[in-house]
């Protein structure tokens, strides 16, 4: 009987074997399909993930402050000033209005010329671009909305390079602000 029985399983193990195989060579397509499928959803998932990643750095990186001058003396501008300075053109702002504010600095030291750039900067500046140079004047107000900053940020800027034309134009070095003191 144990033989019969071992002659029944030996006649059935091609067969397993067989069936296996077919079950496999079945089986093994589905179950690349559903892995692929996995596959692919777990990378959209990861693509969605990544985008709001990437909006939550772009709402962290304009809510926090970030500075356009570094406080160091002399005042000088960071990275994002440099960039901001490139975008609204404040070179050419500067160089303009540099030869209009030469008669107003004159006999002023240094440092009371920085102040008298802000000054200009902050309180005519913007006025003063709306009649002469509104393509400025436009690419200010748009570089403020699509960086979520206030004007004031970039007419800092905009002293700044008013007071290196100034001071290059007179002939005079950053060095000379810290022998001056504010008052």
């Amino acid at each position: 009987m144990a033989e019969a029985i071992q002659n029944f399983i030996d006649g059935l193990t091609p067969w397993i074997v067989i069936g296996a195989g077919l079950i496999l060579f079945w089986k093994v397509p589905v179950w690349k399909t559903r892995i692929e499928d996995q596959v692919e959803n777990i990378g959209n998932r990861l693509d969605k993930v990544e985008a709001r990643l990437d909006d939550l750095y772009k709402l962290l990186t304009h809510s926090i402050d970030r500075p356009v001058v570094q406080s160091s003396s002399p005042l000088t501008l960071t990275e994002y000033g440099n960039t901001i300075s490139d975008r609204v053109n404040a070179d050419q702002i500067a160089k303009h209005y540099a030869q209009q504010l030469l008669e107003s600095v004159e006999g002023l030291n240094p440092y009371q010329i920085q102040e008298h750039c802000f000054n200009y900067c902050e309180n005519q500046l913007m006025d003063a671009l709306k009649d002469d140079f509104h393509q400025r004047y436009e690419d200010i107000h748009s570089v403020a909305f699509k960086d979520g900053i206030e004007i004031s940020k970039i007419t800092r800027v905009i002293a700044i390079k008013l007071r290196d034309a100034i001071f290059s134009t007179k002939g005079t070095s950053h060095e000379d602000l810290d022998r001056h003191s504010p008052d």
